[in-house]
């Protein structure tokens, strides 16, 4: 998965769970929404070793039952969650998507992901795009790997949520 194709994941499952939620607009290309809504962008990503020359272990593949090995690192996603308001919806709205969006990440973790900290900035007044614009820091754990047969042969990199064995 490109990073791209993650945070418009995650504002599909958002819409998913009811939330107004899109991903980030390219730059220079603004839509003035008409309701409160949630403006979906990956803000940062970390990897940190997980093992030995980043090596898991060995899975079966469960179709064919055949040995796979399995590299990888910890990932650590921050998203930034934009609630962006019209004025004249007012603070009422806002609060209701915030909350909204909140309940959503807890009920279904975004892409498999470990919701660990959720930070809420004030609400500043966005004069540029005329908007009430509350940010908001998602932080999520979960695993980058990539596996295959041999050592030589990595088949692909996935962005994975919690491994269990």
């Amino acid at each position: 998965m490109k990073l791209e194709q993650i945070q418009q994941e995650l504002a599909r499952v958002l819409a998913g769970q009811g939330v107004n939620a899109v991903a980030a607009w390219p730059q220079g290309r603004a839509v003035q929404p008409e309701q409160a809504t949630v403006l979906v962008s990956l803000e940062e990503v970390k990897c940190t070793p997980s093992g030995l020359q980043d090596y898991l272990g060995q899975w079966a593949d469960e179709p064919g039952g055949e040995e796979l090995l399995r590299y990888g690192r910890r990932a650590q996603l921050t998203f930034a969650l934009d609630v962006l308001t019209p004025p004249e919806a007012g603070a009422e709205q806002e609060r209701a998507v915030l909350d909204a969006l909140l309940a959503a990440l807890y009920a279904q973790p975004p892409l498999g992901l470990r919701v660990q900290e959720m930070e809420v900035e004030q609400t500043q007044f966005d004069s540029k795009q005329r908007l009430l614009r509350r940010r908001c820091h998602l932080r999520c754990a979960g695993w980058l790997h990539a596996h295959g047969q041999q050592e030589d042969s990595l088949l692909s990199f996935e962005l994975r949520g919690e491994m269990s064995r």
